[in-house]
């Protein structure tokens, strides 16, 4: 059973640390004195860049829960299953499969637009960037409520020791 934990809670951890990486990157370089020097379209591609990876990350989220609900604590399954549901609600899948993963529009049999694509970027972060952003990781402070919040306090649940003759395992 320690390994599945350590395994889970190596799986939560980087999600955790892509979440708030992705949403504090953005944030930390367009308040930066470095913001003054990007043009436009520099500013539009780091969204693009930070975006992506919050939708990749939130995918894996996806993932993680389908492989591995039956790990959830009772305690926490309600919360896991809205996070996933939300998620999925939002349409991180399908911009994950046409947008971050993909030019093609297999529909249209065309590349997408980047109108398109900011179209389907807005729709799930409601046009509003920090909005969605504060969902994902409150910098304000520690928000069970958020998706970092809620991974954490899952994670909390797979943290491990080393014994005294382990090897290879990371301590926390």
């Amino acid at each position: 059973m320690k390994e599945k934990k350590q395994e889970i809670f190596e799986i939560l951890n980087g999600l955790v640390l892509d979440l708030v990486s992705a949403t504090r990157a953005y944030d930390f370089l367009l308040d930066s004195p470095l913001e003054k020097r990007f043009i436009p379209e520099v500013k539009t591609g780091i969204f693009r860049m930070t975006f992506s990876h919050i939708a990749l990350t939130l995918f894996k989220f996806i993932e993680f829960y389908d492989k591995y609900s039956q790990n959830i604590p009772s305690s926490k399954k309600d919360i896991c299953k809205e996070l996933k549901k939300s998620i999925e609600e939002k349409g991180i899948r399908q911009f994950r499969n046409q947008c971050v993963g993909h030019i093609w529009d297999r529909d249209n049999q065309r590349p997408l637009t980047l109108e398109e694509q900011q179209k389907r970027t807005n729709a799930i972060i409601g046009n509003d960037w920090e909005t969605f952003s504060v969902w994902i990781n409150n910098p304000k402070g520690n928000s069970p409520n958020t998706v970092v919040g809620i991974l954490e306090d899952l994670r909390t649940d797979f943290e491990f020791k080393i014994n005294p003759g382990d090897t290879g395992h990371c301590s926390t």
